[in-house]
């Protein structure tokens, strides 16, 4: 009979496929994303991974926030196990209108201890909180009680369910 012999063959090579992790951890996603703009200048920063890490390893060290110049931004870095989430709290606002650069290097590493393959790096550019925003929030604080007003040619209409046309008749 062959099935004693399959089912031991089937042992032995699940047994021969599996042992320790030995597969670098990766950036699975960033908030803000890499190239972001108009970001909140108390936002913070957070970096999910692929996979559980060794807690000890997500440091200040090892996570970067740097200026346009090159100098590194005052802030704390925690990491939270449940979503393997690594979170940068700059210590001050960050400046407006401004790119920041944010550095993961490979000194961060797995549960297992395996480090990442590569520094991972990404930017993303402040907003700029005194530039003008047009936005209902804007208009909509503006508008009289009457049903309806002008604003640069374009009409603005007050009331449930009317529609904004622009002031083309559309």
């Amino acid at each position: 009979n062959s099935a004693p012999m399959s089912r031991a063959a089937t042992m032995m090579s699940a047994m021969a496929t599996t042992g320790p992790d030995t597969t670098a951890p990766t950036v699975a996603a960033t908030t803000p994303a890499g190239g972001a703009v108009g970001v909140a200048l108390t936002a913070p920063v957070t970096v999910r991974f692929n996979e559980s890490m060794a807690a000890g390893t997500v440091t200040a060290a090892n996570l970067e926030l740097r200026d346009p110049g090159g100098a590194l931004v005052n802030r704390t870095v925690a990491y939270d196990a449940a979503t393997q989430t690594a979170t940068i709290t700059p210590s001050a606002a960050l400046t407006a209108s401004t790119r920041y650069t944010v550095t993961v290097r490979t000194g961060v590493t797995d549960a297992a201890g395996n480090a990442l393959a590569a520094n991972h790096q990404f930017s993303f550019t402040t907003a700029d909180p005194s530039a003008p925003r047009f936005g209902f929030d804007q208009v909509g604080a503006a508008l009289d009680a009457g049903d309806m007003n002008y604003m640069n040619g374009s009409r603005f209409v007050n009331g449930a369910g009317l529609p904004v046309d622009g002031g083309m008749g559309m």
